[in-house]
């Protein structure tokens, strides 16, 4: 798992879910990992999105190349929590508006994302002000 994300040049690895894994086998493979943990199907927590937001606009508005990077979501079913983040995060650095930011990633996981979840993305304001970023769907 570790050499796929290296292959994608992941520079940090964002837990959604309880801890099943070592992060030491990731940091010591140069891959931050990051725990932002919320409940299954639920929406994230305020202090959870802007531990999100800091982390995105981090590494996909850096400032300085030492601070560029690539970030990678899980949760442990993979159909909730971390859809919802790559949505904010193609919302925030992508410059999607929600239903195309649902679109692009339901087009890639069907059945991601359930109905509180959609209903709190459509409510969402993007808070991040300048410029496209470079974020994809994978």
């Amino acid at each position: 798992f570790i050499q796929a994300l290296k292959t994608h040049s992941v520079t940090d690895v964002v837990r959604m879910c309880e801890p099943t894994y070592s992060k030491e086998y990731f940091e010591q493979a140069g891959i931050s990992v990051h725990e932002m943990t919320f409940a299954d199907g639920g929406t994230p927590p305020d202090d959870v999105l802007e531990a999100w937001r800091q982390l995105i606009v981090r590494r996909y508005k850096a400032r300085t190349p030492a601070d560029a990077g690539v970030v990678a979501v899980h949760c442990a079913a993979g159909l909730g929590r971390a859809p919802v983040m790559a949505a904010i995060a193609l919302i925030e650095i992508g410059a999607l508006d929600a239903i195309s930011a649902i679109e692009k990633i339901r087009e890639k996981l069907r059945g991601a994302i359930n109905m509180r979840q959609f209903t709190f993305l459509q409510s969402y304001k993007r808070t991040v002000k300048s410029g496209k970023g470079n974020c994809a769907v994978m």
